[in-house]
């Protein structure tokens, strides 16, 4: 599952909807935070980057994560899986406004 805006680094939402003895998170953060390079002054706002999940039971074969800094605000994080001989790139984009 792939997700954007997601607050991971000094509280990890992930962890309360995915919990990580059953599911393992891929996430990229962004190189600017996007609250400060907006002058957001809610203290409460935050947004780290885009994840991807996956659950640990799936029997994958392999596992490569990328991530892609388009700007200091955006990126694109990719997992590329090699499920029973077949390969599958799972990619998220979000383009800060």
């Amino acid at each position: 599952m792939g997700l954007q805006e997601v607050s991971f680094l000094n509280y990890n939402q992930l962890d309360d909807i995915f919990p990580t003895d059953k599911y393992s998170q891929y996430n990229a953060p962004t190189q600017l935070k996007y609250g400060v390079v907006n002058k957001i002054e809610d203290k409460a706002f935050n947004i780290d980057g885009n994840s991807l999940v996956i659950r640990n039971e799936a029997q994958i074969d392999e596992i490569k994560f990328h991530t892609l800094h388009l700007s200091p605000v955006r990126n694109c994080c990719m997992l590329s899986i090699v499920y029973n001989g077949i390969k599958v790139s799972l990619i998220v984009y979000f383009r800060y406004q």
